[in-house]
């Protein structure tokens, strides 16, 4: 329902920048799709990942054996950064359910589950 709202408020913006520039060209949203995960899927694994986990974990490790989990062992910098960035994404709103607890400040920041 607050994705409507928002797709609404997105096409009012935009009619009301072609009613004053109808010259401009509004280019087309498009966000790619990820190649390894399905939808939801990276959050899932990374949620049994630090289940297994015996203490807190840094994003950058969760992404590694997020990969690995799915045949990927050694990963390129790109794919590696592209998943690190999804994972903080998805990491973004679990502290404020409860789910996960964040530990430390900066590249000292780890990450564990609150609940089992």
């Amino acid at each position: 329902m607050q994705v409507e709202a928002y797709a609404f408020k997105l096409s009012q913006i935009e009619a009301a920048i072609r009613a004053i520039s109808p010259e401009l060209e509004l280019p087309p949203r498009f966000r790619a799709s990820n190649p390894v995960f399905a939808r939801s899927e990276l959050p899932r694994l990374a949620l049994s990942i630090l289940r297994e986990a015996n203490g807190p974990m840094p994003i950058a490790a969760i992404a590694v054996r997020a990969l690995a989990m799915k045949g990927i062992v050694l990963p390129d910098p790109t794919l590696r950064r592209r998943t690190r960035t999804r994972l903080r994404e998805a990491f973004g709103k679990l502290p404020r359910t409860g789910v996960l607890d964040t530990v430390g400040r900066g590249n000292g920041t780890r990450h564990r589950l609150t609940i089992a």
